[in-house]
């Protein structure tokens, strides 16, 4: 498996990107997640001891989206 990361600043256009990737990649060896897609919320560990566990959990949980598959990661996060 291998990891791929799209990432830029808010509007950049990484959403389109990821938008239009399926059509272009083998849904059979590629899953396009975006970041937003992964159900965690930055507000939810901002503040609390596990703040610096959110890049990794976000991460972590886009893996398991793409169940196997080599991972298009599409944010905006910069931990």
């Amino acid at each position: 498996m291998r990891l791929f990361v799209i990432t830029g600043t808010c509007g950049a256009g990484k959403s389109t990107i990821r938008d239009v990737l399926p059509e272009m990649l083998d849904p059979e060896r590629f899953a396009c997640v975006d970041s937003d897609e992964v159900g965690l919320n930055w507000w939810d560990y901002a503040g609390t001891d596990r703040e610096s566990r959110y890049g990794a959990d976000t991460l972590t949980e886009a893996f398991r989206k793409a169940g196997g598959r080599n991972l298009v990661f599409v944010t905006c996060m910069v931990d």
